[in-house]
């Protein structure tokens, strides 16, 4: 039901390619009526059902989705979401979900209550320029569009905050336009453990504010593995004149022109790996060797592998386990550390992890 409701949601977005196509809505909003309220029509397909009513004239059903979203809408403080989507073969991502469920009672009505909580949602989930993926992330910009376009925002009122950290003032900013405002602070303003920041103001209390921590490690300071839900680990290999492979430590030396093997196992606590990527960096002044190279035979198992400027990644639909191999040609002399290899859940992005760093040094002939 929730594939069929998907497609008949792209289909209905355009009345033309409709009448085109020969489709006829109308046995369809009698079987969605029949099914509102049920398991098996998910979150998703219930909006994507709601959005289909209200833009072709079906009230009474629209009234009647909607009223089942406010029931299944889930509370964290004064964030709202979503978390079903129910298709065959894609995973569950709340923030997709709920991008989804916002578009459809924006269409319905741009004023419904719940859109505060789901805007707060938005705003707490939002990772620097993006929330999990490009695709939720276009999900929730089309319905924040939607949003602005039925709303018609306009300028938000004048004032001026003041920005605190641990009980410091650390500068300022005018509210004075709908734009976001932006304040930087050295790291000096913070503390090991518990930290504080504060947002003080007469324009203070309606504003949503987001604090994104960003570090450097010091200059050859290892970076240690760590496993959230998926344990990854790497090694690195050189070829021999005799075609074998031996593996490195950690700060080990090969010549210019040497044959550096990169494998990368991610091993799940639990589960499978569903809609899984590998990023396995590649180490600097090297060149990654073509998949197409049979000189070179690695592991398989991905469905996509893309050979990437600063690494090589890999795509997995499902598998219990991965490992993911390439390899680079050394062209360049010098000490060279290879971030660590990361591996990341598509739909459910907190479960993931990295491996350790690693030096490698290539010596002149």
């Amino acid at each position: 039901m929730n594939d069929a409701l998907f497609c008949l949601w792209v289909a209905g977005l355009s009345g033309e390619h409709l009448r085109t196509a020969g489709i006829d809505l109308s046995p369809w909003f009698g079987r969605i009526d029949k099914t509102a309220g049920h398991k098996e029509l998910s979150d998703t397909g219930h909006a994507q059902a709601l959005e289909l009513a209200v833009k072709h004239r079906h009230p009474a059903l629209a009234d009647k989705l909607a009223k089942e979203l406010h029931r299944r809408a889930k509370n964290s403080g004064e964030r709202v979401f979503w978390t079903r989507a129910g298709f065959s073969r894609w995973g569950d991502n709340t923030t997709e979900v709920t991008a989804t469920v916002m578009k459809a009672l924006v269409a319905r009505d741009p004023t419904d209550p719940l859109i505060p909580g789901v805007l707060a949602y938005f705003h707490g989930t939002k990772r620097g320029d993006r929330w999990d993926s490009t695709k939720d992330t276009a999900c929730v910009l089309y319905a924040l569009c939607d949003y602005l376009a039925a709303v018609r925002a306009g300028p938000a009122a004048l004032g001026s905050v003041k920005v605190f950290a641990n009980g410091t003032e650390r500068g300022g900013a005018t509210l004075d336009s709908t734009a976001s405002k932006v304040m930087t602070f050295g790291g000096a303003a913070l503390k090991p453990g518990d930290n504080t920041i504060e947002v003080r103001g007469a324009e203070a209390a309606g504003a949503l504010v987001r604090v994104q921590v960003r570090f450097t490690r010091a200059s050859g300071e290892a970076t240690p593995a760590r496993d959230h839900g998926v344990k990854m680990t790497r090694t690195v290999s050189v070829r021999g004149a005799d075609g074998n492979w031996t593996e490195l430590a950690s700060g080990a030396s090969v010549p210019v022109g040497s044959f550096v093997k990169v494998r990368v196992t991610a091993t799940p606590s639990a589960g499978a790996l569903q809609f899984f990527l590998i990023e396995s960096p590649k180490p600097a002044g090297a060149e990654t060797i073509p998949a197409t190279d049979k000189r070179f035979p690695t592991a398989s198992g991905h469905v996509l592998r893309e050979d990437r400027e600063g690494m090589t990644c890999f795509h997995y639909e499902t598998a219990p386990a991965a490992t993911a191999e390439f390899v680079a040609l050394t062209e360049f002399a010098g000490e060279f550390t290879l971030p660590p290899a990361r591996g990341e859940l598509m739909y459910q992005p907190a479960s993931g992890g990295h491996s350790d760093s690693f030096v490698l040094k290539v010596t002149a002939k």
